[in-house]
């Protein structure tokens, strides 16, 4: 039947143009003949981290034994460590860092009496043993974490034999240290930064008793601590 002309839509011809309406309809919907592509995402990362981030400090290191001996191998990252000692024997007591060829690295004490204290310097990654002298039982824990924010000057601090500052930071320019010491051994102060590097030698009493100041160059934004050599009581106080 032709309709060209007549005016009017046959029924077949309205029923076929309805099923191509919805045919196109879904067609649409699903995409189908449109330009647009699916939108790619980049991979998500959690809420603070970014897809480089820097070694994270591990956890301490505790190192326990009896008289005589050399620890076990572990790793160190480049950077500042502190050591903390504790030894319960009587005579001579010393611990040696050394690296995995047995060579010395550092003196981390050299005591001869019951010790508690503890040293910081700055070391390369590697591995590395203790050699131990020791009449008794001791301990050395290895602590390579830095706080975020630790606090501002004013400092003060206070001590028997080897110890170390808690961390610092500063405004940024010179500040004033003043120290005492009881001690007839050496007394020999240090400032590190944070990153381990010893930025000058604060006092180097060859014996005590000491009394002194010394002013100290401190930047902005740098985390700084200080290492405390002596054999006796000692004060420190940063201005």
């Amino acid at each position: 039947m032709s309709w060209v002309g007549s005016g009017r839509v046959s029924r077949s011809f309205l029923a076929f143009a309805i099923v191509v309406a919805l045919m196109c309809t879904v067609a649409l919907g699903a995409g189908c003949g449109s330009n647009k592509t699916t939108p790619t995402t980049s991979p998500k990362t959690s809420p603070g981290t970014s897809p480089s981030t820097s070694p994270v400090a591990p956890k301490p290191i505790v190192l326990q034994g009896s008289g005589n001996s050399t620890t076990e191998v572990f790793s160190l990252l480049n950077g500042l460590v502190i050591f903390t000692i504790r030894d319960s024997g009587t005579g001579t007591f010393t611990m040696t860092l050394q690296d995995v060829s047995g060579k010395a690295v550092s003196v981390l004490s050299n005591v001869n009496v019951p010790f508690v204290g503890a040293t910081a310097l700055g070391v390369v990654a590697g591995q590395y043993t203790i050699k131990v002298v020791s009449g008794g039982a001791w301990e050395v824990d290895a602590n390579q974490q830095v706080p975020i924010n630790p606090q501002f000057l004013p400092l003060n601090d206070s001590g028997n034999a080897a110890q170390v500052t808690p961390f610092f930071q500063s405004q940024g320019g010179p500040a004033t240290v003043t120290m005492t010491y009881s001690g007839s051994s050496p007394f020999i102060v240090t400032l590190l930064t944070s990153g381990g590097q010893a930025v000058t030698t604060v006092a180097n009493a060859a014996t005590g008793p000491f009394n002194g100041t010394q002013t100290l160059p401190l930047q902005q934004g740098v985390i700084y601590l200080i290492d405390i050599e002596a054999g006796g009581s000692w004060t420190l106080s940063i201005q």
